[in-house]
């Protein structure tokens, strides 16, 4: 896969965070979370989820500190 692929799906998963998290205390709501990897999954299948997956585990870390 391109980078260019990487970087879509990368955008996608954050516009999607935009819209539907209000706080960043959803970043850790479970339901929240399935939600944007099923939609990045009918969106771009199997690889753009594992994408999606390691996008969300570094959105939350960085938030994390934030939170700090």
């Amino acid at each position: 896969m391109s980078d260019n692929f990487v970087v879509e799906v990368k955008t996608y998963m954050n516009d999607l965070i935009t819209k539907n998290v209000s706080n960043k205390t959803k970043l850790w709501d479970l339901p929240t979370k399935l939600d944007i990897i099923r939609k990045v999954h009918k969106k771009y299948g199997n690889f753009g989820s594992d994408i999606a997956k390691a996008e969300w585990v570094r959105i939350k870390e960085n938030n994390e500190r934030e939170m700090i």
